[in-house]
């Protein structure tokens, strides 16, 4: 939602590439008994994130109120700082 981090299924995306990547390096991949080689096409389960991603189960309400409100306060502050003027040479001393 910030757009920066990734939601969990975004992480599943950037783990199957990187997968992908690791694959075509020759590393392989084990089952969880450690011993197993997995077979490939080894798949991130994507059904799997999807049920445990909240963004898509559980998604926000509506943020349009909150940004509303935040425009509003950057209108504002954009206002004080346009018509009020600071000296330069003043310091916040004792």
């Amino acid at each position: 939602m910030d757009g920066v981090h990734p939601t969990t299924v975004a992480y599943g995306i950037l783990a199957q590439e990187l997968i992908n990547v690791m694959r075509l390096a020759g590393v392989e991949f084990r089952k969880p008994d450690g011993i197993t080689v997995r077979p490939d096409p080894v798949r991130v389960d994507f059904r799997r994130l999807v049920r445990r991603d909240t963004l898509i189960n559980r998604p926000p309400g509506n943020l349009a109120p909150d940004l509303h409100v935040l425009g509003w306060a950057d209108e504002v502050l954009q206002l004080f700082r346009s018509s009020i003027r600071f000296d330069s040479s003043f310091r916040f001393d004792d």
